[in-house]
């Protein structure tokens, strides 16, 4: 992977960033599609100036699986056998990628012609302009595992500024270590470090709790400059579905423990990052609103009933993200609305399960949401686009 123009020279000069030189993304060296849709230059505050546009009805860069690395381009120089995959992975997704999950099927790309035709302008959004809203940041991705497939399609999408594919952890260990914090999984923060010192990282964490009492404050003491990032974050799916139980939904554990860490997080604002907190994805099962209602794999998805059928708390986020709405201003900077726009993606779930998706599909579809959060809630730094 070349590195970008821009990053060389500072690290060559000890420039802290006064030149007027712009940075080149280094796709704009490579030919192809990649050249097209991500190769643009970047200037010192802010300005983006784009490449120009791709030619009609061409796959935008967030959806273009021919134009990712292959396995042994993503893991050389990693160990062949590694588990978990701390090193090797980037547009790897698992082996999730719909075209292995569903060959012959389309699926990405009935996806991806879905969410065109409903609006979503992927063809404008280029690694330029989300790079440049988290430059000399870190992006952390902190919740379970679907916020740990979000980081896959993150760190996909941003490939072409990192001087190696090769993952690295987010701190020294043995502290990297000691912030694997679940249980059965039991899997360490990992990042992949990007120019201009930049990371994009994930922590899995399925509780606030582990969140406010191991992983914020061990990442505040021994991560530099840590109230400058941005954490997107999201552990709904690991606590019992609000109201379930017969009880109000806002006496339920998941809205009485977002209440704590409003009052946690008030505390200690000055020295955490900018939050963005993400809706609770939505679940495909066959139930009317497609929570998970028991059973055993395989399952069957469907679209929502409920949703087709007009229910008020269905179209209003789901029995997750409803009664938490109200407290989100209290512990968070954003809200990313994910939910309403994932609804169609019933389809592009791995086989058997409704839950996590094959790639790309929604995680990307989040990716291109984030961006506009960020710029409209006005977190990171400014961009300003140069068509």
């Amino acid at each position: 992977m070349g590195r970008c123009k821009f990053w060389m020279q500072q690290q060559q000069s000890g420039s802290t960033g006064s030149s007027s030189q712009p940075c080149r993304s280094p796709a704009a060296s490579q030919p192809g599609r990649q050249r097209l849709q991500a190769g643009c230059l970047l200037y010192p505050g802010g300005r983006v100036e784009l490449p120009p546009p791709p030619p009609p009805g061409s796959v935008p860069f967030l959806f273009d699986t021919a134009a990712m690395p292959s396995r042994a381009q993503a893991c050389a120089g990693c160990p062949k056998k590694e588990k978990p995959p701390l090193c090797c992975g980037v547009c790897i997704f698992e082996d999730r990628r719909c075209e292995q999950l569903y060959p012959g099927q389309n699926r990405s790309e009935a996806t991806l012609a879905l969410l065109l035709g409903a609006g979503h302008r992927f063809q404008d959004f280029t690694p330029c302009e989300l790079f440049q809203r988290i430059r000399g940041r870190t992006l952390w991705f902190m919740g379970d595992s679907q916020t740990w497939h979000y980081f896959y399609a993150a760190e996909c999408f941003l490939r072409n500024f990192a001087p190696s594919l090769k993952r690295s952890p987010a701190l020294p260990s043995p502290a990297n270590r000691e912030l694997a914090v679940t249980w059965p999984v039991t899997v360490p923060p990992l990042c992949l470090k990007l120019a201009l010192g930049t990371r994009v990282c994930a922590v899995r964490v399925d509780s606030v709790a582990d969140l406010t009492s191991k992983v914020l404050p061990k990442l505040h003491k021994l991560t530099p400059n840590f109230n400058r990032d941005i954490m997107v974050f999201n552990v709904g799916l690991h606590y019992p579905t609000p109201g379930v139980d017969g009880r109000p939904a806002h006496v339920s554990a998941l809205v009485t423990h977002l209440k704590s860490f409003a009052a946690w997080r008030k505390r200690y604002r000055a020295a955490l990052p900018a939050l963005v907190w993400m809706d609770t994805p939505v679940q495909h099962f066959t139930g009317h609103d497609g929570s998970y209602n028991g059973g055993q794999k395989p399952f069957r998805c469907a679209p929502l009933k409920a949703w087709d059928n007009g229910n008020p708390v269905v179209l209003g986020g789901g029995r997750h993200n409803v009664p938490v709405a109200p407290l989100i201003p209290l512990f968070a900077d954003a809200h990313l609305r994910t939910w309403n726009a994932s609804v169609p993606l019933w389809d592009t779930h791995r086989p058997g399960e409704c839950t996590h998706w094959c790639s790309p599909s929604a995680y990307h579809l989040w990716l291109y949401l984030l961006n506009g959060e960020l710029r409209d809630s006005k977190l990171g730094g400014p961009v300003q686009i140069i068509p």
